[in-house]
């Protein structure tokens, strides 16, 4: 995972005058444009939410976009739960959570800190493993490359506190 690379080079085989590089290639993907399976496009449902405030839907985190997302009730402090089948059984190498359009402008520290994510491999509402656990930084588009991949069809989101310490809202922008 990188968003700049720097190349220092330690030796060009004794010559003190210059060193050359006649070509770099760097190959992989956007993070950002990697087929998102949390989304409602991709048939992904949600199923159990345990709050959400006014117009800011727990149904907004799969829309593709930080510009709508969901935010916990009035005065309900973490943790707080979202809880989303998966159309089908994936093999999961990347979690994301987007904090870009969360309100820290006006509401400082609202968006989601620390979280957990659980998965199950099956459609068994018992069968959930923690899988992980993460600290989101606001305002930017948190991801995660897991050492292990773990397979899922269903997947909860607990969020254990915001960044702020706040406990009128919450929000997070997209999954």
């Amino acid at each position: 995972q990188a968003r700049f690379i720097q190349i220092i080079v330690h030796s060009n085989y004794g010559r003190t005058d210059y060193s050359e590089i006649m070509e770099l290639e760097v190959y992989g993907e956007a993070l950002e444009r990697r087929t998102d399976i949390m989304d409602l496009s991709a048939g992904t449902v949600l199923l159990h939410y345990s709050s959400e405030y006014s117009e800011w839907y727990a149904l907004s985190v799969l829309d593709g976009t930080p510009q709508n997302g969901w935010a916990s009730d009035r005065n309900s402090a973490p943790p707080h739960q979202l809880e989303f089948e998966l159309p089908r059984k994936y093999l999961i190498d990347t979690l994301v959570l987007d904090n870009r359009g969360a309100e820290e402008s006006t509401h400082p520290g609202v968006s989601a800190h620390k979280v957990e994510f659980y998965a199950s491999p099956s459609l068994n509402k018992n069968d959930y493993t923690l899988v992980a656990t993460h600290e989101a930084k606001p305002g930017v588009f948190n991801y995660w490359q897991l050492d292990k991949p773990f397979q899922a069809q269903r997947i909860r989101l607990k969020v254990i506190s915001n960044n702020g310490g706040r406990t009128d809202y919450t929000e997070i922008m997209e999954l």
